[in-house]
């Protein structure tokens, strides 16, 4: 602002000080006005004094009026300046934004010419790109078509230099035969006939040595493409899905190219099950919708007209509600309302106020237990030993101030969350809480321990199942004679009539902490499998480890049928057509398996569906396989997936006939997620002790999953109770056999 006038100034304060002295004159007035009323309620019948009063309250008012001018007119002087002020602002902030708005044209006119090169430059790219693949597409085309040319070139040369030695050798052999028959004195006709026979000798060995080279050169084609076929699968096991579920619309398309095969269209029986899995999958999809749709309704209901933002809502009112408040509710008054409260009045309602819930995440809150223990002695015999209650008798860590509530969501981000111990201790560093990874360890261990005599009993009662599923996963612990990294396999038991999963080491551990065996030959599983003495079926992958020991004590062997279709998967790419059927015939089988989950069926009636729409299915399917398979070549991708489902096909089809069996062996392979997860963070395990506490810790936090517990709840609770819990009811804190009432005690 430029500065003031110094007249302007002057007047202004010379203005100032009339306004003040007529202000100081009216306060006078004032005072002498309350005088002369005060004498007018003493003298009322003076005439003089009512004359006075009336000439000073025309004198205050004419004073007033002149102090109300003189504040008007000030008051007009100021906002005219005030108005000249604000206009010369706007002109020098209209000066500016002139001035910027000419460097953003500027600007902008640069990042135009930029974004054009950019364009440009991405054009000259993908043209670059393009014709850098068709380079190579075509390089690679030459080269196949070199490596054919060589593969003939050299076929002929290898025929011309046979057919000239041929030639000699024919001749040399009918001059050695001329001398022979002469020498024996032969005849014209022994000759004609001796001679004939060594053409017909050679010719043979010529097609025979045509047709082994040809074989030869077969072999080396048929290497190469699989060489290419294993960069394909390369290069989808590093950028392709790993999802292998199909959309109901690939699959019905798929089984629509089943029903497409010749000598199939007329199966009756297949027919019949196309049928029945296609209506529950339409079935099944309808019912998704409208639950979607009843939902997306409720909540416009409990909403009422849409929100800003609702779109972000992925927590259920319900769920909010049934939550503790947070203090008193918080009143939001629309605009309107606050600027005019006498306009609006409250529309009550029948439900209440309408609501709006947030959910509110607090830090994590540190208290501190304390347990007091008083000392006693026997009354009358002051010389007895006192007595006080023994911490170690009750708490699991005595010596620590670790808690099972501190200790349970240490093992579940470890072994659930898969969050190295590492990591943990940057976060309680961070919330205050000194932590340390040996620490952690030794709590670990000392876990261990108290769920040892637990993890026994856990063990005895999975394995003593009847229906079980096995598989296997490898793991890296350090040597500790070597200092490098060996490798085990952990395998995986699931027991699906007890509901409850098993990780095992090899073998079991000794009194010592020592694994008896690892890895995963034949003598380690002999020793899980010994304990098995109730199974009646197992289900597995290909994995011939299982199969003697199944075979060996007579219980029923089912193959993974994921296993089988993953083959075909893999094979899509190179023989997509009969891959495509293959895949149609398990999307057919998985409709049917669909159908009987939806429908809930379960024994008796379970294995009477199966018999009558998937028995045919696979009638058909190894029909079809086996007159496919003489199609193709061996060592080609479909060969290799046909093959393991023709010589499988008793254990695969095994299942139909056992209602509590499934159809593959996915509900044991997703119990190695954790597993995987955690090697992919901490790599390998210090020692076997480490590995085989980590199975412990997987295989009660797998049950929990199974059977719909919270693992953090549950092992605080077993971790709080373990050592006042008497030994025969130990299996009671059991996942499998938890009373999830007792959750709400925590």
């Amino acid at each position: 602002m430029a500065s003031e006038n110094p007249k302007k100034a002057r007047l202004r304060m010379e203005d100032k000080e009339r306004i003040l002295s007529l202000e100081g004159q009216v306060a006078e007035l004032a005072d002498r006005v309350a005088e002369y009323e005060h004498a007018e309620m003493l003298r009322r019948v003076s005439e003089e004094d009512v004359v006075r009063r009336k000439v000073d309250e025309m004198t205050a008012k004419r004073l007033k009026e002149a102090l109300v001018a003189e504040r008007e007119r000030i008051r007009e002087e100021e906002r005219v300046k005030a108005e000249t002020d604000a206009k010369k602002k706007f002109e020098d902030k209209e000066k500016e934004i002139e001035f910027k708005s000419q460097g953003l044209r500027l600007k902008s006119e640069s990042v135009d010419a930029a974004l054009k090169r950019l364009a440009a430059d991405r054009a000259r790219f993908d043209e670059e790109k393009s014709e850098l693949i068709k380079g190579v597409e075509v390089k690679y085309e030459k080269l196949l078509e070199e490596r054919d040319l060589m593969f003939r070139r050299k076929i002929d040369e290898i025929r011309t230099s046979l057919d000239a030695r041929m030639v000699d050798a024919e001749e040399a052999a009918i001059e050695s035969a001329k001398r022979l028959l002469e020498s024996v004195g032969g005849t014209a006709e022994d000759q004609e006939r001796v001679i004939s026979e060594v053409k017909s000798t050679l010719s043979e060995l010529k097609a025979t040595s045509v047709a082994g080279l040809v074989e030869v050169a077969k072999k080396m084609h048929q290497s190469g493409k699989s060489k290419e076929r294993h960069l394909r699968y390369c290069l989808r096991k590093v950028f392709g899905s790993t999802s292998e579920k199909l959309h109901d619309d690939e699959a019905l398309s798929l089984v629509d190219s089943v029903l497409e095969c010749k000598g199939l269209e007329t199966s009756d029986k297949l027919q019949k099950a196309y049928k029945a899995a296609k209506e529950v999958v339409i079935r099944i999809k309808t019912l998704t919708e409208l639950k979607r749709l009843a939902k997306e309704s409720e909540r416009s209901k409990e909403a009422g007209e849409e929100m800003p933002g609702s779109d972000c809502q992925m927590v259920d009112t319900e769920y909010l509600r049934s939550l503790p408040q947070h203090g008193a509710p918080i009143v939001l008054y629309p605009d309107e309302y606050l600027k005019d409260p006498s306009r609006y009045v409250e529309i009550k309602k029948q439900s209440g106020r309408d609501a709006h819930y947030e959910l509110l995440v607090t830090p994590e809150k540190h208290e501190a237990m304390k347990y007091e223990l008083p000392v006693f002695v026997e009354k009358g015999n002051p010389d007895a030993t006192p007595i006080q209650a023994r911490v170690e008798d009750y708490r699991p860590y005595p010596k620590s101030f670790a808690s099972p509530e501190l200790v349970s969501k240490m093992e579940v981000e470890r072994f659930v969350d898969c969050d190295p111990i590492y990591t943990q201790e940057k976060r309680h560093e961070r919330n205050g809480i000194n932590l340390s990874r040996q620490l952690m360890d030794k709590l670990h261990a000392r876990t261990c321990e108290l769920l040892e005599p637990l993890f026994d009993l856990h063990y005895y009662d999975v394995v003593k199942g009847e229906y079980l599923l096995g598989d296997g996963s490898p793991v890296r612990i350090v040597n500790t004679e070597t200092h490098k990294c060996d490798k085990h396999y952990m395998a995986h038991v699931v027991c699906l009539d007890k509901n409850a999963a098993v990780f095992n080491l090899g073998s079991r551990v000794d009194m010592d902490g020592n694994i008896l065996s690892h890895g995963r030959a034949s003598e380690d599983l002999e020793l899980l499998c010994k304990e098995m003495t109730n199974a009646k079926a197992f289900e597995k992958d290909g994995y011939a480890g299982w199969s003697r020991w199944l075979k060996r004590n007579g219980i029923t062997e089912c193959g993974c049928n994921a296993h089988s279709r993953r083959e075909f998967e893999e094979s899509r790419a190179e023989d997509p057509l009969p891959s495509g059927i293959a895949l149609g015939f398990y999307a057919l089988l998985n409709m049917v398996e669909h159908y009987i989950k939806a429908e809930g069926l379960t024994g008796k009636r379970k294995k009477d569906i199966r018999m009558e729409l998937e028995k045919p299915i696979w009638t058909a399917f190894v029909s079809w396989a086996t007159a496919e398979r003489e199609q193709h070549p061996k060592g080609s991708a479909i060969s290799g997936a046909l093959d393991y489902l023709l010589k499988r096909r008793k254990e695969l089809m095994a299942y139909l006939k056992i209602p509590m069996m499934p159809i593959d062996n996915n509900a044991c392979e997703r119990g190695f997620k954790p597993l995987v997860k955690g090697r992919k963070t901490s790599l390998f395990f210090q020692n076997l002790m480490g590995a085989w506490r980590a199975s412990m810790m997987y295989s009660f936090f797998e049950t929990c999953s199974m059977n719909h517990l919270n693992p953090q709840q549950w092992l605080t609770y077993v971790l709080d109770h373990i050592k006042t819990t008497p030994e025969e009811r130990l299996p009671n804190l059991l996942p499998q056999n938890f009373d999830k009432n007792l959750l709400k005690l925590v």
